[in-house]
């Protein structure tokens, strides 16, 4: 029997019959699932490209920013304080003066059994000027700084007086009930930093005082109680003890020079208690020429040689006299000391002073004096 093969287009027995589609209708239709897939794709596209791109702006911006220098804040600007820089008046010579006695007294006590003239050093602190450290160890006197022999129990203090880069201060030194003691402490301000500059010992305070104006300096002296201006004159110099003729020597007392000539009128100024007998006490100010010097009348032999420190109109001045072995009296000895200072009217530039005092009261009330006066 013959076997026939089927054709390739015929279907196999019992199949089922193929159904065709036919389309009909829009194309675009029936495009709509490939334009979303395009769609999606071309988004994740355009993400991928931005993406990169932000990534590789932002590698770059990185990559410059080290290369370039931190930018810097404006330097803040220096306030410059309109108040001087460091301690006031007040407050360095309380804390100078507080800290000499407590080494003092250490040392006296015992508990400081260190070398007192090192660890008490006059200016170890450097509160003092050096013209002032200077002269307070040349000082051949009782303690220069206390203006005492003894320490005192305790210090006080007045406030300051502040005038015109210098500056006062009281200081009182207090032994139990008895009569406190009164340091006149002078302060200069240097480069904006107040050291003391003079340091004046035994300033009376009387509250009795009665003022004598001086026309020849332009200045008012304050009297104690029982003190009085004994003498005024304006002789030629001739009658003060110098030559009559206006010499170089004598021109140093003139502001201006040209006034100084032969015969020309000075001036004395004599201040004494009112229980004088004969020259004792004798004050007197005036304008007196060269001096012959400590010593010139007064033999070492007989006499015990000292100096003072003061402070007259906020300067510092010293002092030198001496004491007689047998009497116990004072005198300059024609150590004449010489004051510059006058007044703006006043035509002279600096006046001696001469003194002889029965004791050291009499004598300290002297220097009170000068200590005390106001030059204008």
């Amino acid at each position: 029997m013959e076997q026939v093969n089927p054709s390739p287009n015929t279907p196999p027995p019992n199949a089922a019959p193929e159904v065709t589609v036919k389309q009909t209708g829009n194309p675009l239709f029936h495009m709509l699932p490939m334009i979303s897939r395009l769609i999606v794709i071309l988004i994740i596209g355009v993400l991928f490209v931005g993406g990169a791109y932000y990534l590789g702006a932002r590698s770059n911006l990185l990559q410059s920013s080290k290369n370039q220098p931190i930018a810097t804040l404006p330097a803040v600007s220096t306030i410059t304080p309109t108040v001087p820089i460091g301690l006031d008046p007040d407050t360095v010579t309380q804390d100078y003066y507080n800290w000499y006695l407590n080494c003092l007294n250490q040392h006296l006590t015992g508990t400081n059994t260190g070398n007192r003239q090192v660890d008490c050093a006059f200016n170890k602190t450097g509160a003092l000027t050096s013209d002032l450290a200077t002269k307070l160890q040349q000082a051949n006197m009782y303690d220069p700084v206390l203006c005492a022999q003894n320490l005192p129990d305790k210090l006080t203090f007045d406030k300051s007086v502040i005038t015109n880069g210098t500056a006062t201060v009281m200081v009182h030194t207090i032994w139990g009930a008895g009569t406190p003691g009164n340091i006149q402490v002078g302060l200069q301000q240097l480069s904006n930093v107040w050291k003391i500059s003079s340091i004046g010992c035994n300033i009376s305070q009387s509250p009795s005082t009665t003022p004598f104006y001086s026309v020849d300096l332009d200045a008012t002296f304050y009297l104690p109680a029982g003190w009085t201006v004994s003498v005024l004159d304006r002789d030629p110099m001739a009658a003060q003890n110098t030559v009559a003729a206006c010499t170089a020597a004598n021109k140093e007392f003139y502001k201006d020079p040209a006034q100084c000539t032969d015969n020309a009128d000075t001036f004395l100024i004599g201040i004494n208690t009112s229980s004088k007998q004969s020259t004792w006490p004798n004050f007197d100010m005036s304008i007196d020429g060269p001096t012959e010097g400590l010593g010139g009348a007064c033999p070492p032999e007989d006499y015990n040689f000292f100096s003072q420190s003061l402070t007259i109109n906020n300067q510092p001045y010293t002092v030198k006299y001496a004491q007689d072995k047998t009497s116990g009296t004072y005198q300059d000895c024609f150590q004449f000391p010489m004051i510059t200072e006058s007044g703006t009217k006043s035509k002279w530039k600096e006046f001696n002073v001469m003194f002889q005092a029965p004791t050291k009261d009499v004598l300290d009330s002297m220097l009170g004096i000068l200590q005390t006066a106001k030059f204008n």
